[in-house]
């Protein structure tokens, strides 16, 4: 049996978090969700999960998902972000 992949949620509001496991429904079983709520639990699940994937909401109670952005010696990122915010203004979010 092979590891399957983690990709970490990292996101506050319930519905939201839900919205974006419904998306991905039961379309790949090689992937694994897990969740955290804070910038914090995050740090902690990056450790030690090591994720594939990172999906963070932008704005969080302890922080900002921008935070997460990991990068190595030479710079290159450690792993994917994709930053997602429900704010209404897309000028503002770009």
């Amino acid at each position: 049996m092979t590891d399957l992949q983690v990709i970490l949620i990292v996101e506050d509001e319930d519905d939201h978090f839900e919205l974006i496991q419904r998306g991905f429904g039961d379309k790949d079983p090689g992937f694994r969700l897990e969740r955290a709520s804070t910038i914090q639990e995050a740090r902690l699940q990056i450790a030690t999960l090591a994720p594939t994937l990172v999906i963070t909401d932008w704005k969080l109670p302890d922080g900002d998902g921008i935070e997460l952005i990991g990068r190595d010696e030479s710079g290159a990122p450690l792993f994917p972000v994709i930053i997602t915010t429900s704010h209404g203004n897309e000028a503002w979010a770009v």
